[in-house]
């Protein structure tokens, strides 16, 4: 490792592909290690966590929004 810490920015994504679950920068459409493509299924990240995103909203059942986001810590 080089020894720098990997900052989260907001709009980045997790690769959907659960063998994959690669972090992706924001500009990316398609994963840059896998290759699939981002989908609602892409878990949105934010400086301080993770984002519910649409799929999981709509399991919660009005709990939560697609917006809302998990705290990391």
């Amino acid at each position: 490792m080089s020894g720098k810490s990997f900052r989260v920015s907001d709009g980045d994504w997790i690769c959907p592909d659960k063998k994959c679950g690669n972090v992706n920068f924001a500009r990316r459409t398609n994963c840059n290690r896998c290759g699939r493509e981002k989908t609602t299924e892409a878990k949105m990240m934010k400086a301080g966590g993770t984002e519910i995103g649409k799929t999981l909203a709509e399991k919660s059942r009005g709990l939560f929004s697609a917006n809302d986001w998990q705290c990391k810590t």
